[in-house]
């Protein structure tokens, strides 16, 4: 009987990764570039608004009481910073936002999801929804500074106010707009009442939940100024008052600028959130 002898090659038998697919390759590549790109046109959309800001206040108004350009702007930033009094301002509205925006995630995640499950809590709650929402805030924000005074809750229920709609929709048309087919699937499988909600209608809202907080940051912000022009001992939005009042352009705009950068960094962090926790809703 004749034996076969099978040559070998150690080296032929090393397992090695298999190279990522080139299309997959090339589709990373691709979405790098596209970041970049993205980058690259809101930078230069960024330079030329200011660019455009400082001709139009040098040559075209030309008066420091109606429009100052940014390059004066920054000089007096640095000259605010150094004050003191200013970065108590920017404390005290800092924490009037992040109670009033706490509150409104609070309230407003499990109003929107008890109104999207329960057609008699929608039928309660819809009408006082409604005309809370069509009510323009600026017209309560002095009712609330007569029943809490000075206080800071009645700032932050006047933010509160202003933010917590966005949370609220944005909550029950998640849960709205879950895939029929996902319900099914998650019924087939055998999840029932509160299995079927946390595990199919709680993630398939999560990200709607995320663009309404990141729409109620936005609002939030708009929240403190408005609520801060009625009776506040400090605050950016009595600063901006103050400037307006002594025809202080470049103060007015400091302030501006500093709310207008907090609300883009909070936005874009929600945003960084969202697109790291729901992939497939990056636009």
């Amino acid at each position: 009987m004749t034996q076969t002898i099978i040559d070998v090659d150690p080296v032929a038998m090393t397992t090695t990764a298999a190279p990522a697919p080139e299309p997959q390759r090339k589709k990373n590549s691709l979405d790098l570039l596209t970041v970049r790109w993205s980058v690259w046109v809101s930078a230069a959309s960024v330079l030329v608004g200011l660019v455009g800001w400082e001709l139009v206040s040098r040559y075209l108004v030309d008066n420091k009481l109606f429009l100052v350009g940014p390059i004066e702007v920054f000089q007096r930033m640095g000259q605010m910073f150094g004050d003191e009094e200013l970065m108590h301002d920017v404390d005290v509205s800092a924490q009037e936002f992040g109670g009033g925006m706490l509150l409104s995630v609070v309230i407003g995640i499990p109003v929107g999801l008890m109104i999207a499950l329960s057609p008699a809590i929608k039928a309660v709650l819809q009408p006082w929804i409604s005309a809370l929402y069509a009510t323009p805030t600026i017209a309560l924000s002095p009712l609330f500074i007569l029943w809490f005074g000075l206080d800071p809750l009645g700032k932050v229920l006047v933010i509160a106010l202003v933010g917590v709609f966005a949370v609220i929709v944005n909550t029950e048309t998640g849960v709205r707009e879950t895939p029929p087919d996902l319900i099914e699937m998650g019924r087939v499988m055998g999840l029932r009442s509160w299995k079927l909600f946390t595990q199919v209608h709680l993630r398939s809202a999560f990200p709607f939940v995320l663009t309404g907080i990141r729409l109620a940051i936005g609002k939030c912000v708009i929240g403190v100024v408005v609520a801060e022009l009625f009776g506040a001992q400090a605050g950016l939005g009595l600063r901006i008052q103050e400037a307006q009042l002594a025809f202080d352009m470049g103060g007015l705009f400091v302030c501006v600028f500093v709310l207008a950068v907090a609300g883009v960094l909070l936005t874009a962090l929600v945003q960084a959130i969202e697109n790291k926790l729901a992939p497939w809703r990056q636009s």
